[in-house]
């Protein structure tokens, strides 16, 4: 039998927290992910799990993350043969632009947009990239005020829509 001190058994205890076999448990236990996309992450290596960690820790949500991390960080890494090591984003900005999608900031293709500007121009802040794209917040009462006041300016148009006619707008 191995028989191990406390410190290798500390380091030994550590290493195997690093497992595939741990991070597949974590993934789909923890996070819920389906079989196959955990088992995709894990097949990346332990930087790109920990990266996705690193995104959950971070606020962004496990599915969104997962969805992204498959489809767009990967495949961003398999168009120019490069390890999450090189990809340009850090896990601090990735999550950020992914609490844009849930917080209703922008949608995912607007999200899409801002990641390409953000990986051509890997300083520029998430909401630098969106301002890029022309896309402002405008709150609920704003919005609300400036319907009224179209429809307020367009009263034949409320009539003919009243009427049935849809395409009147």
């Amino acid at each position: 039998p191995v028989v191990l001190d406390e410190a290798n058994r500390d380091l030994a205890h550590r290493d195997a927290v690093g497992t595939p076999a741990h991070y597949r448990s974590q993934l789909t236990e923890k996070h819920q992910l389906r079989g196959a996309d955990a088992e995709v992450l894990v097949q990346q290596g332990r930087e790109s799990v920990e990266y996705f960690l690193a995104l959950i820790a971070r606020g962004a949500t496990a599915k969104r993350a997962s969805a992204w991390m498959l489809q767009d960080i990967l495949r961003y890494m398999n168009d120019r043969g490069v390890g999450i090591g090189e990809y340009p984003i850090q896990p601090p900005k990735m999550a950020e632009l992914l609490q844009a999608i849930e917080l209703g900031r922008v949608d995912t293709s607007q999200a899409k947009q801002a990641l390409a500007i953000l990986l051509e121009h890997p300083d520029r802040t998430v909401e630098q990239s969106i301002q890029a794209l022309g896309i402002v917040r405008v709150d609920d009462a704003e919005m609300e005020s400036l319907c009224d006041a179209l429809l307020a300016e367009n009263p034949d148009v409320v009539e003919k829509v009243k009427a049935g006619n849809a395409k009147a707008v």
